[in-house]
């Protein structure tokens, strides 16, 4: 719901609009008490019920308020009538730096000032153990009455609350999961810790202040590549081109830049207020002005002449950057993560094709709701940023032109165009119902349009179509639709529909210069033709490839299913588009089983941000930052998911990857595999950049349990077809002994917090009970549940555990009665065997539950797209 002008909210009224974000829209509003005007940031009514949307408001207004200071943007109250809720902002008149940079670089002296007052407003949030994480020049405002204000805090969280360490440690220790690459932060501006998914503290701020300040003094990025994997990979592995900055930069000030750009955390300048320090001294001997607010006033009043300036600069820059071919670093990994969207910004419900991935991987565009129709929204994988395109009211399937400068789209009975970056729509010929188009280098469109039944083809200047493919009505063919050229620019894959389902179309190729036409499979659509030499398709709610020599037109080998789970519809549209340069994006449709995460503590359960999946096995970091899961579908995957940004990232891809565990010291994921044969186990990094350590070599199921605290063993569980589930003890020297070993089934050993005990579960009683023994076997078990017990895990604060029982927590000491702390049928719907865990020594508790909508707002990005080809096909495609 978008507020009308002149709409009271208590003491504001509004004014105007000013932008949307994930929460909702934002405001200028006129205080009528105070007589001032104010920015409102507004929650979407839809999240009123939604726990963790309104905490997230509260979170960000205790963060805000903590923060007074003079180049901080201000929050003045949180405002809740009429059934509306809102953040009552300072508003910050004037342009952003990002504004300023699209024109020219900063002049020395201004440059200097500026990043003075940016790290003098870092300086006041790090005191408050407060971190900003994604500093970058659109976060930064040059207000027009005067001074540079940081915005945007609001992603901050106060470290205090989220840290599990000394008192000590809690004002420098914040923690990010940012291996999802480019979801988390600006890839341009992410420190390489961020780049490499690992913990970060204040000195990742203080690299991202040293990028806009070399952004400013240079007019260019320090880390800059073709895709966001190169930017990534340039951030990891190169160095800035120092020999751009300004020769009369002072030695101080490049010393600073070297300080604050250290790829190594340890050897990085390690507190902002050196920096502003440093900075004004600099100011004051090379530049000695009375302040950087008139010339920033001076730089944003220029008017006219500075914005078409802008505007030329930024449209040179956006041709050379679509001019260079799209290219991905070699040594880059692929990377996988999902992108929750707010009720908003969701991929409208449609039967046609809704989304498309720009030649260089950098922008999505999608179809969304607008009303009672529909229009494209472009989103940045770059920075999460999302915009409306306007003039695209009523669009369907869009697409790109092969520069990534104009995006293709069918509303209005019309095939238009538009400018990525927006402008005025451009009718190119009449095509009611479209069905797919696509966009070769000479400046050809073909499309399908219901009417033509097979293929048309007209410039993209405009014009009449003429026919492109025609139909075999002998064959019991009724339309030709989902057209891709391939790179040879005169050869089209497309879908042939007869009368029946789409999933079992046939998909042909045809040489439009030529006109001869070659079937290459029957029983899939919407054909797209991979980089990697593969031919993608979709047949039964999934994407299958299969190797693809685009010369012959010839498939080899058997079909393999890669993507579960894929939206599609029954006119043979997929929910799924791919870029030359390797990467893909798609909307996952719901599995029955989807389920909910979580957070319940006393004041009872709160929905967290991640979208609906087959959750099962949640464990949580050692430090409470981020959760370990399985999330089922055909196979089972390990995917974590950081609960300070609410994202997803997928860890394992090949075979089928079970029950994770941390390593004692959080870096590493132990887990299940059946990958070489057996379910046995298996070690990888968690920063993703190394491969995965066989651990364990049996043709027994296995599947771990818990490492102790010092690293030293790994308790697991394994499937003996003579004793059953029996748990054994593995020393990192590959040395085994049987800990648990009977008749009766022993399973889920959790070592306690000082590695003495360990606390699991046995059925030796008639029925599943929880019991804790001493690791080194003295002693006997002592029973800790009463009736019936299940996953046990032990607090990390206190010598106590939890253990599940029927639907219920339980809290036990190792002396005393078990205390019931949560009741799954008070709360229906909030509790699932998939399992629990515990969240650092708050004393919250992370559960699975049953998902009350099969709807998933959600899209999946795969950058560097390298898992097309999985070990062993699915025997129903071989089958096939």
């Amino acid at each position: 719901m978008r507020l009308a002008i002149g709409t009271r909210l208590g003491n504001f009224e509004i004014v105007s609009g000013i932008g949307a974000g994930a929460m909702g829209e934002v405001y200028r509003a006129h205080d009528t008490v105070l007589r001032r005007d104010v920015a409102i940031k507004i929650v979407h009514p839809e999240l009123y019920e939604h726990p963790d949307s309104l905490a997230r408001l509260r979170r960000e207004a205790r963060a805000l308020a903590a923060l007074n200071h003079p180049h901080i943007a201000a929050i003045y109250g949180v405002e809740e009538a009429a059934g509306i809720r809102g953040l009552v902002l300072e508003l910050v008149n004037g342009p952003t730096l990002a504004d300023l940079l699209a024109a020219r670089r900063l002049p020395l002296n201004v440059a200097l000032q500026t990043a003075s007052q940016v790290a003098e407003a870092l300086e006041a949030a790090h005191e408050r153990g407060i971190l900003h994480r994604d500093l970058k020049p659109a976060n930064i405002k040059i207000a027009t009455e005067g001074g540079v204000k940081v915005l945007d805090f609001g992603l901050a969280k106060d470290v205090a609350a989220m840290v599990v360490g000394t008192a000590s440690e809690t004002s420098t220790r914040a923690s990010v999961a940012t291996a999802e690459g480019t979801l988390l932060g600006t890839p341009a501006y992410m420190s390489p810790e961020q780049a490499r998914g690992m913990a970060v503290d204040k000195r990742s701020d203080i690299w991202a202040f040293g990028c806009v300040l070399f952004e400013m003094l240079s007019g260019r990025l320090p880390f800059q590549g073709g895709s966001p994997l190169d930017t990534l990979a340039a951030i990891v592995e190169r160095e800035p081109n120092w020999t751009v900055l300004p020769d009369d930069l002072p030695a101080g000030v490049r010393r600073l830049l070297t300080r604050c750009l250290q790829k190594d955390v340890r050897r990085r300048l390690r507190d902002i207020g050196d920096a502003r320090l440093d900075l004004e001294e600099a100011s004051r001997a090379e530049h000695p002005i009375a302040g950087p607010v008139a010339t920033l006033t001076r730089f944003s009043h220029v008017g006219r002449a500075l914005a078409l300036l802008a505007a030329g600069a930024a449209v040179g820059a956006l041709a050379v950057a679509m001019s260079r071919p799209a290219r991905l670093s070699q040594a880059a990994s692929e990377v996988r993560f999902s992108i929750a969207l707010p009720d908003d910004e969701r991929v409208a419900a449609t039967t046609l094709g809704a989304l498309a991935l720009s030649p260089d991987s950098r922008t999505i565009v999608y179809v969304a709701p607008w009303g009672s129709t529909t229009q494209l929204l472009r989103r940045s994988v770059d920075t999460g940023t999302v915009s409306a395109i306007q003039g695209t009211a009523g669009a369907t399937t869009p697409f790109f032109s092969p520069d990534g400068e104009w995006i293709a789209f069918f509303a209005d009975d019309l095939l238009k165009k538009i400018p990525v970056r927006g402008g005025t729509p451009v009718p190119v010929c009449n095509a009611p119902d479209g069905l797919g188009g696509t966009w070769n280098p000479t400046g050809t469109i073909v499309f399908a349009s219901a009417t033509g039944a097979g293929l048309q083809q007209v410039s993209a200047n405009g014009g009449s179509p003429v026919r492109a493919t025609t139909l075999d009505v002998s064959r019991g063919e009724f339309s030709h639709r989902w057209p891709q050229f391939l790179p040879d620019g005169d050869t089209l894959l497309f879908t042939v529909g007869s009368v029946g389902e789409w999933d079992d179309a046939e998909i042909v190729a045809q040489t439009m210069s030529s006109g001869r036409r070659t079937l290459i499979l029957k029983g899939g659509t919407y054909p797209r033709y991979l980089a990697s030499g593969h031919l993608a398709y979709a047949h039964d709610q999934a994407i299958w490839v299969s190797a693809f020599d685009v010369s012959r037109l010839t498939l080899s080998g058997s079909p393999t299913r890669v993507l579960d789970q894929v939206t599609t519809s029954v006119d043979g549209a997929a929910q799924f588009s791919v870029s030359p340069s390797g990467s893909v994006v798609y909307q996952p449709s719901a599995p029955l089983s989807a389920k909910r995460l979580i957070v319940v503590d006393s004041s009872g359960p709160t929905p967290l941000a991640a979208a609906p999946h087959a959750y099962v096995s949640p464990r949580v970091a050692p430090n409470g930052r981020s959760v370990l899961l399985g999330v089922g579908g055909k196979e089972e995957h390990v995917w974590s998911y950081d609960l300070t940004e609410g994202t997803l990232r997928q860890l394992t891809f090949e075979a089928s990857n079970r029950s994770p565990i941390w390593s004692a010291d959080g870096q590493r994921v132990t887990f299940a595999s059946n990958r070489l044969g057996a379910m046995n186990l298996f070690t990888v990094p968690m920063a993703g950049d190394g491969p995965a350590e066989r651990l364990t070599t049996t043709d027994s199921l296995q599947l771990p349990g818990s490492w102790s605290p010092d690293g030293e063993l790994l308790a697991f569980v394994e499937q003996d077809p003579s004793t059953g589930r029996d748990i054994w003890l593995l020393r990192r020297n590959g040395e085994r002994t049987a800990w648990a070993k009977s008749e009766a089934d022993e399973s889920a050993p959790r070592f306690s917090h000082d590695g003495t005990r360990i606390a699991y579960v046995s059925n030796a009683s008639g029925q599943p009970e929880v019991y804790v023994r001493a690791v080194n076997g003295s002693g006997p078990a002592r029973r800790v549940s009463i009736s019936g017990g299940s996953e046990p895990v032990w607090r990390r604060d206190a010598d106590a555990l939890y253990f599940r029982s029927y639907g219920k927590v339980f809290e036990v000491a190792t002396s005393g009665a078990p205390r019931m702390v949560f009741d799954g049928a008070a709360e229906p719907g909030t509790f699932d065997a998939a399992g629990y865990d515990v969240i650092g020594n708050t004393g919250r508790l992370l559960m699975i539950a049953s998902s009350s909508s099969n709807v998933l707002s959600e899209l999946r990005v795969i950058l560097n797209w390298r898992s097309v080809t999985p070990s062993s096909p699915s025997p129903s495609t071989a089958a096939r």
